[in-house]
This record gives structure tokens, C-alpha cells and sequence, in this order.
């Protein structure tokens, strides 16, 4: 599949600038992320893709809200149906929250975790992950089948194996059998 990050970054850091600029960061975000979700929707995907006048794609996007969404994203709306560009949404929804993280300094946290891990241990690791990481760091936790006991930690491309799976694969390795 055609890579469209090179084409959404410049949208992305416009729009991610202009909402620090606003005050209006998460805000933006929120709007980004509606609009997101709503092109996983093949109808709304379609529409999108459409030879129609723009114009009423941009319309039909902006009508998507509960709420009126912030000056910004009509702004960006705008300007992505002006340039016929508004396939790129969900990638600068992407990059936009991948500024956001960073200039909020908060990192996301994956923790792989047993189905039969217990409350109690979740948020023993919840509290030591926030003490480490901060608080703004996202936290979330999956859980995996394949793992007996342990946890895995996934923080940005980087990958923390404490489970028993990982130690023995570990071992194995370190002895060179297979």
C-alpha cells in the first residue's frame, strides 16, 4: 500500500501548530479522532473517494459532529478538500497525536499481560509504570493466552519481556538450542 505520511505531515504539524497556537489541543484531537473513526466506515470512506464536488464531501464531514467542532478542524477540512486531499485524514489524525504525545511528554504504555491476572497486580504495575513514566503516560492493558506468568511492556519500539515465556526463549537462546 502507497505510504501517505510524507503527504499528511505537512497537514498534521500545520494543524498541530495552529491548535497550540489556539490553546486548543485537545480539542483538535477529539475532532481528529471523530473524524477517523468515521473513515473507517466504508460509506463514509466512498464518499470520500468520490469524484463529487468536494465542497459537499467537506459539508457532509462537518455535519459528522454532536457538537460543532472547533474553528481549526473546519479550517483543516477546508483546505484538505480544497487540495483534494481528504484520504489523508486518518494519517494525520496519526501523526497529529504522535506531536500531541510528544509535546505533552506522555509515552504509551502497552502491558501484555495473563487473562487470569488479578486487580490488585494490575494497578501494582499501573503505579510503578506511573512512577517511572509519569502520570500523562497512557496506560493500557491486553491480555494474551499465551503468556502463563509475567508481563510484557511495550513502550514506544521498545519491548520489556518479564514473562515466563520470554525468559525461557531467553535461555534457550543464551544455550544455542533448537
Amino acid at each position: 500500500m502507497y505510504d501517505l505520511k510524507p503527504q499528511a505531515r505537512p497537514y498534521a504539524k500545520a494543524a498541530f501548530l495552529a491548535a497550540v497556537e489556539e490553546g486548543q489541543i485537545n480539542e483538535m484531537f477529539g475532532d481528529l479522532k471523530v473524524l477517523s473513526e468515521a473513515c473507517s466506515d466504508p460509506s463514509i470512506n466512498k464518499l470520500i473517494e468520490s469524484p463529487e464536488e468536494k465542497s459537499v464531501v467537506v459539508t457532509t464531514l462537518k455535519g459528522l459532529f454532536s457538537n460543532q467542532p472547533v474553528k481549526l478542524t473546519e479550517n483543516l477540512l477546508d483546505v484538505l478538500g480544497e487540495n483534494d486531499r481528504l484520504n489523508l485524514l486518518v494519517v494525520i489524525a496519526d501523526i497529529y497525536e504522535g506531536l500531541m504525545l510528544k509535546h505533552n511528554e506522555s509515552k504509551v504504555i502497552e502491558v501484555t499481560a495473563p487473562n487470569n491476572i488479578s486487580e490488585t497486580t494490575k494497578e501494582i504495575i499501573l503505579n510503578k509504570l506511573q512512577d517511572k513514566h509519569g502520570d500523562s503516560s497512557t496506560i493500557s492493558f491486553t491480555s494474551d493466552s499465551g503468556l502463563k506468568a509475567g508481563f510484557v511492556v511495550k513502550i514506544g519500539d521498545e519491548v520489556l519481556d518479564l514473562s515466563i515465556k520470554g525468559r525461557i526463549k531467553k535461555l534457550i537462546n543464551q544455550l544455542n538450542i533448537r
